[in-house]
């Protein structure tokens, strides 16, 4: 990211980093809910934190994952696991403080993937995707290997939908910057701030009114409903025509 303001790329790498430490927690905390011994904890706390970023650095293929090459990443997530051997996280404020926490990680790591395979030559589709990846690759490998199915597949709270909310307004600002009509406007550092804070207030707002997107019943039943209101208001229209007729008689 050395296309980025120096202030941003800070505020940015502090974020990214604190994001491992908060995801090595969800995943060891998700492990000892399942019993699983000291390896299965390490190894899913590494999966959860750093699962993403490098599905994503293999796919863009420029080199090593980012989680490899900068050795900050292995030791924060295993402090992420270890603290979360410490502290206690079923309380109330623990599920706010990893919510809000996760919002804000999710909106730093969409625009940072997306932005980073958009610098790495690749098109605007593939890094709408590679922001989305670098979100939820990391818990859907956790799911996967302990057995459930992704959150992010529904009965969840809005997830995917900020991360892709939030790649696609980055590629937009990215692609308006590369046409050369914002001139020598900071549109990319705007679009550093603005983005991820637009998909970090979105998953905090679904978390808390309970947005939901809906799934295949749901879709059918809504469909199903549109079909019968036209055949239910042309049977009485009919009925209406007969009692009509009768009366004429």
């Amino acid at each position: 990211m050395d296309f980025v303001d120096p202030s941003v790329r800070t505020v940015y790498s502090t974020l990214d980093l604190t994001g491992v430490v908060l995801y090595g927690m969800i995943g060891s905390m998700i492990a000892r809910s399942r019993n699983f011994d000291f390896v299965g904890i390490i190894f899913l706390a590494l999966i959860t934190a750093l699962g993403g970023g490098m599905v994503r650095d293999v796919l863009i293929d420029n080199g090593p994952p980012t989680a490899l090459q900068d050795m900050r990443y292995f030791g924060l997530a295993l402090l992420g696991a270890v603290l979360a051997s410490l502290i206690h996280m079923n309380s109330r404020w623990w599920e706010i403080f990893r919510v809000h926490g996760d919002a804000v990680v999710l909106g730093v790591w969409a625009a940072t993937g997306s932005t980073k395979a958009l610098a790495n030559g690749l098109p605007w589709s593939s890094a709408l995707f590679l922001g989305v990846v670098t979100v939820v690759g990391g818990g859907m490998i956790r799911d996967v290997m302990t057995g459930s199915v992704p959150e992010i597949f529904g009965g969840a709270t809005l997830y995917a939908t900020p991360a892709a909310l939030t790649s696609a307004l980055m590629v937009g600002i990215w692609c308006f910057n590369e046409s050369g009509a914002a001139g020598d406007a900071p549109v990319l550092f705007i679009g550093m701030i603005v983005s991820p804070l637009l998909g970090a207030g979105m998953m905090i707002l679904s978390y808390w009114r309970g947005w939901v997107l809906p799934g295949a019943q749901d879709l059918s039943w809504a469909a199903q409903e549109k079909l019968r209101q036209p055949m239910t208001l042309a049977r009485d229209m009919a009925r209406r025509r007969g009692r009509m007729r009768r009366k004429r008689d």
